[in-house]
């Protein structure tokens, strides 16, 4: 088994974790406060990550200021996402998410001067349909008839575009630095940063809440540890054999199980045009990425 197959394979367990934890968080967040789980669930990961790579954690500053640089888009995009699922489903939010993947090629070619093809703008485009099916209120339609309403988002699905957004940026700088610093700094530095932020936030962000019941211990074990700590290791050192288009495509099947996971846990149902529009992203991702030239996107692959 080649190191690249190996790679692949990597980033489709990573796919599964994170696929799963959309419900688990979403449940998790009625018993403690966004910015106060984030802090603790990254906390968890950072304090597991330092113990792990104890005695490998001196390097060059710039290692630290890579793992600086990511942990802010990082936070950046959980903080988003995890705003909104309190007010999306966890089908929803993982569809949304994974939009983040269509919008690589877009933020590479405003950094790196590489022009989208017809293949990726018709990924884009429908995508951009897709999530419009989603997250539009579609009831409000019934009443065009009186004159009276018009669509209306709902705030937590554009919270998680934003999100997307963030975690493009996260996978392009991962992408450009990932082969140059150190595995175990830049991986500890990225958790450790997106612990510190929401943390720092926190005070005059939101009234902290938690409650300490079973469920809340175990989803923050699960997230830390797994789908934080674990996750993060493995996407770094599987970055340094895979182009970020290829890491993009495996990882678009994250929204899938997410879908997966919100229906068979939560019991979670889409409207016929919301699965439609969910059909249409997930399309709309690998229409980007399943192309005859897998060309790397940013000059440092």
């Amino acid at each position: 088994m080649t190191v690249q197959v190996r790679a692949g394979i990597a980033l489709a367990v990573i796919a599964l974790i994170w696929g799963s934890t959309f419900v688990l968080v979403k449940r998790a967040l009625e018993d403690c406060s966004v910015f106060l789980f984030l802090g603790l669930r990254f906390s968890i990961a950072a304090f597991a990550l330092a113990l792990m790579f104890r005695g490998r954690l001196r390097a060059p500053g710039r290692d630290c200021f890579a793992g600086f640089l990511t942990g802010l888009s990082l936070s950046a995009g959980y903080i988003l996402q995890t705003l909104g699922l309190q007010s999306t489903t966890a089908s929803k939010s993982g569809f949304l998410t994974g939009l983040y993947i269509v919008l690589v090629p877009l933020l590479a070619a405003c950094v790196y001067r590489v022009v989208p093809g017809w293949r990726e703008w018709l990924g884009i485009a429908m995508a951009a349909t897709g999530m419009t099916l989603m997250t539009v209120d579609w009831d409000t339609i019934s009443k065009w008839g009186g004159g009276s309403a018009g669509l209306t988002f709902n705030q937590g699905d554009l919270l998680t575009v934003a999100g997307a957004v963030a975690f493009a940026v996260h996978l392009l700088l991962l992408g450009h630095y990932t082969g140059r610093v150190s595995v175990p700094v830049m991986s500890f530095a990225q958790i450790a940063t997106s612990a510190l932020v929401p943390l720092a936030l926190l005070p005059a962000i939101e009234a902290p809440a938690i409650r300490w019941t079973p469920v809340l211990l175990a989803v923050l074990a699960v997230t830390g540890l797994l789908a934080t700590a674990l996750v993060f290791v493995l996407q770094t050192w599987a970055q340094r054999h895979l182009s970020p288009a290829r890491t993009a495509l495996i990882l678009a099947l994250e929204p899938v199980f997410a879908l997966i996971f919100g229906f068979a846990v939560a019991g979670e149902r889409l409207t016929a045009l919301a699965g439609l529009g969910a059909v249409l992203i997930l399309c709309g991702i690998l229409r980007v990425e399943m192309k005859p030239s897998l060309a790397p996107v940013h000059p440092s692959i």
